[in-house]
């Protein structure tokens, strides 16, 4: 029998980011739908109500943002765990570590099952849109604009959210297809309503 110290436990972040991406998805959408309890009023919307949708639609900013970098978080750390589990921590450390982010998802697969996802693949395609953004919030430069010039993608911060979190549960599905010792039941789309 092993002693104590002997034993080993798996310890990864994976499955917590994503809780925390999905938990601040939900967050968001209850913030939208607070805004749009506002907005059903009509034309006797207050100056105080406009202030609170202000400031609901910061939180949704910061929301959104916090589940882009959590998806991202947890794809990167996902793939990592799973290169140490099926090939080993040695070889991650020595030969894959140094790949980007959507590489590793193309390379590690294929050598730890002979087969790999397809790079042309919706899923791939995603992540490397969502590596784009992610890298884009953490690069951010100050921008000015007229207020007459904001659209509707300036302010798309649920949808990106979801297209985050769909990211992550598309890809590992697309993983589990290939390697039957993934499984994809932490990487859910959530239910908006639950």
């Amino acid at each position: 029998m092993a002693k104590e110290k002997d034993l080993k436990i798996e310890h990864s972040y994976f499955n917590k980011f994503q809780f925390m991406a999905i938990r601040q998805y939900k967050k968001a959408l209850m913030f939208k739908d607070d805004i749009q309890k506002i907005r059903n009023k009509g034309v006797n919307i207050t100056d105080e109500d406009a202030f609170a949708i202000a400031k609901m639609n910061a939180e949704i900013e910061i929301c959104g943002v916090q589940v882009i970098i959590f998806c991202t978080l947890a794809l990167e750390s996902f793939i990592n765990h799973y290169a140490s589990r099926r090939l080993s921590k040695a070889y991650l450390d020595k030969y894959l570590d140094q790949l980007d982010h959507a590489t590793k998802w193309i390379v590690i697969p294929r050598i730890a099952t002979g087969k790999q996802l397809n790079p042309g693949s919706t899923a791939v395609k995603n992540l490397h849109a969502l590596i784009v953004t992610r890298d884009r919030l953490l690069q951010c430069k100050v921008k000015q604009k007229f207020t007459d010039r904001f659209s509707c993608v300036d302010y798309s911060w649920i949808e990106d959210a979801e297209f985050a979190i769909a990211t992550v549960a598309d890809l590992v599905a697309e993983l589990a297809r290939i390697d039957d010792c993934v499984k994809p039941g932490w990487a859910t789309k959530p239910n908006p309503s639950a």
